[in-house]
């Protein structure tokens, strides 16, 4: 018995095979935890058009949002990358302890910060 795979067929597998096997480049690294930031509100708000939730307060929509504000004095940051429900944001210069080459890591769900990241 002779099988023949046409070569789109079997384009399309070897892309698939090796889309599985690769890291996402849009992922977060992970190798290091977050340290902590200074100065930074309980949680950042997002856009207008999207309000938040009760009782727990999630921020609605299914997306990490960008640009995201500091309650306290309308600072903006907007997201560089974004997975598993976190995203990593450039932050103006000297705000929050990052540094550079660093980012600001929020929760997506909540715009609560969880510590800076490198780049």
């Amino acid at each position: 018995m002779t099988v023949v795979v046409s070569g789109v067929a079997l384009a399309v597998s070897l892309l698939l095979i090796s889309a599985c096997g690769q890291n996402s480049s849009t992922g977060l690294p992970s190798a290091t935890p977050p340290r902590a930031g200074t100065d930074l509100p309980a949680q950042f708000e997002p856009p207008a058009g999207f309000g938040r939730l009760s009782p727990t307060d999630t921020i609605s929509g299914n997306a990490c949002l960008s640009p995201m504000h500091d309650p306290r004095d309308n600072i903006e940051i907007k997201m560089v990358r974004a997975a598993n429900g976190q995203a990593d944001y450039k932050v103006p210069d000297g705000r929050y302890g990052v540094g550079q080459h660093q980012l600001l890591r929020l929760d997506c769900n909540t715009g609560r910060p969880l510590g800076i990241v490198k780049e």
